[in-house]
């Protein structure tokens, strides 16, 4: 009798975004963010603890049922990646390309010593369980290629960091992945993004998508970010004079954009208003963004392109639904595929399919996104007593959701399983007349 292969993936190297996910048997059973037990958004600085616990609880198995943890951050890459980072910082910044020399060790220690605590919060002894560690970017391809189910595509990983790297481009082929090329920090199109969502008022890691949904309103031929972002055969090249620039040169010390971005550009925006110039300099990073991210994945992936027509694309730049959009255009790509949870999260998920397939695991196609927590009626019942909050059990619940939404209202909506990504795809969604 076989027995059925556990692997648990648990992402957690970096202050944001931590998550786990189960994956038995090459399929993928649980996944979920340790946000959603908490009720903290992004659930800084945390391990996900009830994350992983949840995932193993949901699955019936015990901490010693786990074959493998599979953890996305990877010294391997940090060191196999440390000399070409210190190259591009170099003629920039000759000090800080020997601060990331000298600082390798403890960068090592600060991500990979989140995994311990974690597991010793599940019951497991990290000295007994098998431990893969996973490159970031490899997590973030397996995430989309083992979920795509294409047998051959391109695949773009395009992301603001992870160990060293922040675009990786190759090839799938009957599963398989190789590398075709590598960028590596302070280049990055999801710093570059980050950083005029800092400038915009927004939260870094949080308010990307504002900065995307501003940039509707603007013109980009009123501002010119050319020179701060370049890319050029294949290349990228990001100013750090002027975003995400070294403490010493910082507007502020808790921001990430220059004194030479506000000198250039004016004061960072505040309060609410969608004024200019700020909704041009939103409609120009948009465009920025687009235009280097598309000729890099031309670059780098036009035979593979022009051969499969089939795109995976993951990353945190991967959430910018634009920039989808543009690329669901492109004359080379017929087939675009974009996890439910592109960014770092869903690289729990994408460490536990990597470590299967590496066990001999064949990964199963992801059927859809349900893949958190549900909740029956009883319970349901149970959480709002307790809160003495009163409430009536409907017989139709479509029709009268219907009702309250032809009358104006609006309606929270609340089914099944919830869902994995940070979206609202019909079981946990907030629905009002259009």
């Amino acid at each position: 009798m076989l027995l059925a292969m556990n692997v648990l993936g648990i992402a957690c190297p970096f202050w944001h975004d931590p998550s786990a996910a189960l994956v038995v048997d090459g399929e993928a059973v649980a996944a979920a963010e340790q946000e959603r037990f908490c009720r903290r958004k992004h659930a800084p600085r945390e391990l996900p603890v009830d994350a992983a616990r949840w995932c193993l609880d949901f699955a019936g198995l015990r901490p010693e049922d786990v074959h493998a943890v599979a953890y996305p951050w990877s010294v391997a890459a940090l060191r196999r990646n440390l000399w070409p980072h210190v190259r591009r910082y170099f003629g920039r910044r000759p000090g800080k390309a020997l601060k990331a020399v000298l600082r390798t060790g403890r960068n090592r220690r600060k991500r990979v010593g989140k995994l311990a605590p974690t597991l010793k919060g599940l019951g497991l002894d990290p000295e007994r369980v098998r431990i893969a560690y996973v490159d970031h970017h490899l997590a973030h391809v397996a995430s989309t290629v083992h979920a795509s189910g294409f047998e051959d595509c391109a695949v773009a990983s395009i992301d603001g960091i992870g160990e060293l790297t922040t675009c990786l481009f190759g090839v799938a082929r009957g599963g398989r992945f190789e590398t075709v090329s590598e960028i590596q920090r302070p280049d990055s199109l999801g710093l570059f993004y980050a950083a005029i969502t800092d400038y915009l008022g927004f939260e870094v890691n949080d308010g990307e998508y504002k900065v995307m949904g501003m940039a509707a309103y603007g013109d980009p031929s009123r501002i010119d970010l050319s020179d701060l972002l370049v890319s050029r055969d294949g290349d990228l090249w990001l100013d750090i004079d002027y975003l995400w620039t070294p403490k010493s040169k910082r507007w502020h010390r808790d921001r990430v954009f220059g004194r030479k971005f506000v000198e250039r550009f004016g004061p960072p925006r505040e309060g609410d208003a969608i004024d200019e110039p700020y909704v041009h300099i939103a409609a120009a990073a948009q465009q920025r963004l687009e235009e280097a991210a598309i000729g890099l994945i031309e670059h780098h992936l036009e035979p593979a392109l022009r051969k499969t027509r089939r795109l995976c694309l993951t990353g945190g730049v991967a959430l910018n639904v634009v920039l989808n959009r543009r690329l669901m255009q492109h004359p080379w790509i017929d087939e675009i595929y974009v996890p439910p949870s592109p960014g770092d999260a869903g690289t729990a998920l994408g460490a536990a399919a990597w470590t299967a397939m590496e066990l001999g695991d064949p990964v199963t196609p992801l059927r859809d996104a349900y893949l958190g927590p549900d909740y029956d009626g009883d319970a349901i019942a149970r959480e709002l007593e307790g809160l003495r909050i009163p409430y009536e059990r409907l017989q139709d619940p479509p029709a009268t959701a219907a009702s309250l939404l032809a009358a104006g209202e609006v309606v929270a909506w609340f089914q099944g399983r919830m869902e994995w990504g940070p979206r609202a795809l019909g079981n946990r969604s907030i629905l009002g007349h259009p």
